[in-house]
């Protein structure tokens, strides 16, 4: 294999010609840990990089264009320059739509009033106004509202200001998009399945302390920790989903994407069911606690309870228990008293069995 394809795979955000030899692969593979070691890097800090490489480029491009104002265009990326695609389009076009406004409104109206504190004012007025009605957002407001003031104090010592307001705007605006699009593209899977595993494990911790609790013999001091643990487990798990849309968006217009864009789909389902075991979690606990204070639970009452929640422990595990999956976990003993809803002592286990039930259904389904 040709020496220029091995220096291509180095870098995992070219693509790879196909048909490379499994010799060539083997050469490079104790080239494994520097590979990753350079991804790492290259990841955590392609914010740094593409600014630094986006000024110097739209600089550069500013002057050849013959701007005598070179230093907006590097401005522009910095300030359109985002962690997604997505968000470094819309800051873009939101930049270059924003300094358009400003510059229009401030070549007409300050012919008509000059430059006084009060016609500053009045021209921001009307071109964040305008901004506003038109539902452009506060991006564009603070582009009108900064462009009519900076064309307006650099417009009589420079004539061409305005119009390289303008021109540099759309250089830097459209360097950082390409930057973004075709060198590091934003990628943040990686994250997202980390908080993932994260929150498996944070749900799993909690059915296990459920579970021992009930073993226990139900101390008062772990029922305040479960309590506790549901609103800290819906905070996680709000954490978690977010993650997951931003990973999501930062794969969009991503070119190379294909393989992540799998992961996220798949975690998408996983994020599903995460879901529902908080919801169900925080349910059935609270039942519990309310079985508990109600001094009705037998000690047979809590060991069932607490092997049942073993097993919903087992599915969210990360070892080698929660790869089984739901298959491992059987149905709710059948051989539980079935009696009235109004019969006290029961009542609480029929609330559970029919919860733990409805949860079990959704686990066998996914």
């Amino acid at each position: 294999m040709a020496q220029g394809t091995h220096a291509l795979r180095l870098f995992p955000f070219f693509p790879v010609q196909e048909g490379y030899s499994k010799r060539g692969e083997m050469e490079w593979k104790g080239c494994t840990p520097l590979k990753n070691k350079l991804k790492t890097f290259l990841s955590q800090n392609s914010i740094v990089c593409k600014n630094a490489l986006g000024c110097a480029l739209s600089w550069e491009i500013g002057s050849l264009v013959g701007s005598k104002h070179p230093y907006l265009a590097p401005l522009a990326v910095i300030l359109c320059l985002q962690i997604t695609v997505v968000k470094t389009l819309r800051h873009a076009l939101q930049r270059i739509l924003g300094s358009v406004i400003g510059v229009l409104l401030t070549a007409y109206v300050a012919q008509l009033f000059g430059m006084h504190g009060w016609s500053i004012g009045l021209m921001i007025l009307i071109g964040t106004g305008v901004a506003k009605a038109l539902k452009l957002g506060n991006q564009v407001i603070h582009q009108v509202a900064l462009t009519t003031v900076l064309v307006l104090t650099f417009e009589n010592k420079s004539p061409q200001y305005a119009f390289d307001r303008i021109w540099e705007s759309v250089i830097g605006a459209a360097v950082a998009v390409l930057l973004n699009l075709l060198v590091l593209p934003p990628n943040l899977t990686e994250q997202a399945t980390t908080a993932l595993v994260e929150m498996k494990s944070r749900l799993s911790d909690a059915f296990y302390q459920a579970a021992s609790w009930l073993e226990k013999g139900l101390p008062a001091p772990a029922a305040e920790q479960i309590k506790s643990e549901s609103q800290k487990l819906l905070d996680t798990l709000h954490r978690t989903e977010k993650q997951h849309d931003t990973a999501a968006k930062s794969l969009k217009y991503n070119p190379l994407s294909k393989k992540s864009q799998a992961d996220v789909q798949q975690s998408k389902q996983d994020l599903e069911l995460l879901q529902q075991g908080v919801v169900h979690y925080s349910t059935m606990t609270h039942t519990l606690l309310d079985w508990a204070s109600s001094g009705l639970m037998t000690r047979q009452d809590q060991r069932l309870w607490a092997e049942q929640f073993h097993r919903f422990a087992e599915v969210f595990s990360p070892g080698e228990a929660g790869k089984a999956g739901a298959e491992g976990v059987p149905r709710i003993d059948a051989s539980l008293p079935a009696l009235a809803p109004e019969a006290e002592p029961y009542k609480y286990s029929m609330v559970l069995q029919q919860d733990a039930a409805q949860f079990l259904r959704k686990l066998h389904k996914s």
